[in-house]
């Protein structure tokens, strides 16, 4: 008598399970987010003297939205070397320097607007041990000759220079 109970409540709930699968109803909860009802959650109860203000504009802060804040340092990777960037990107002049100039120039310059003090560019023939150094020692604390950058001091820009 037992094995039957159970065997029928068995069937019970895997037809249960079927038809739950089959049947989904309403569809509460499910949905890819669009047309919220609330976009924003508004006190009525308090006055407030907040006043909204727009965010800042990142192509006015940095001339022509391809040229970094003035403090950004730019340092482009060529084959082995390093050379810093002058100039926008559309026209960039650029100077050969040290890994040690680079370090000197980093530790003397202040974060742009966003707080990156460094944007990384690469040249197509750069090679993956210069990179590596350099990162190594723009991350590397000062007290043992880098720059003690966080990652989030520097920016990868993509694309290759000429």
């Amino acid at each position: 008598m037992k094995k039957r109970f159970l065997a029928a409540g068995a069937v019970i709930l895997a037809l249960g399970i079927y038809l739950g699968n089959l049947f989904q109803g309403p569809e509460l909860g499910q949905g890819d987010g669009e047309d919220p009802a609330v976009d924003t959650q508004v006190n009525l109860g308090a006055d407030s003297d907040f006043t909204p203000t727009e965010p800042p504009d990142p192509a006015s802060e940095s001339g022509d939205g391809g040229t970094p804040a003035p403090d950004a340092l730019t340092v482009v990777v060529q084959k082995d070397g390093y050379a810093i960037q002058e100039g926008p990107d559309e026209t960039p002049e650029f100077d050969a320097v040290t890994l040690e100039e680079i370090v000197q120039r980093v530790n003397a310059s202040d974060p742009d607007s966003i707080g990156v003090r460094v944007r990384l560019r690469y040249s197509q023939d750069s090679e993956m041990a210069a990179v590596e150094e350099l990162s190594k020692r723009l991350q590397a604390p000062e007290e043992e000759g880098g720059a003690g950058l966080l990652p989030e001091e520097m920016i990868k820009v993509s694309g290759y220079v000429d």
